[in-house]
């Protein structure tokens, strides 16, 4: 039998086209380790902070000061696993948004 091994980016990268939420491990420098259930929405550069390093762009869902955006390096992830529960792009995405990562979202691609 052959086994696969997918990175966390893979992983990432396939649950932003499945539509799937994401369960994630990270290790902050404010928090410790935090595990939190996210939506995946993208993974590059972001526009803050504006040092070309590419991070984990994710909504977190369960967060104890409220639902968010996270941006995580990738030093920080710990672990990353594709839940079964899907999500609709139109609830976590509002307006023109430039994607690193290609997608069929419809209208929110």
């Amino acid at each position: 039998m052959k086994w696969c091994t997918m990175s966390f980016r893979d992983d990432f990268i396939l649950a932003i086209h499945e539509k799937k939420r994401v369960f994630i491990t990270v290790q902050t420098d404010e928090k410790g380790k935090i595990k939190r259930t996210c939506v995946p929405l993208d993974y590059g550069p972001s526009g803050r902070p504006r040092d070309g390093v590419d991070r984990y762009h994710l909504w977190d869902l369960d967060s104890p000061d409220g639902a968010h955006k996270l941006l995580i390096l990738p030093s920080q992830l710990l672990d990353l696993k594709i839940l079964a529960d899907t999500f609709d792009p139109k609830e976590y995405v509002h307006g023109k948004t430039k994607w690193h990562i290609p997608r069929d979202w419809g209208k929110f691609s």
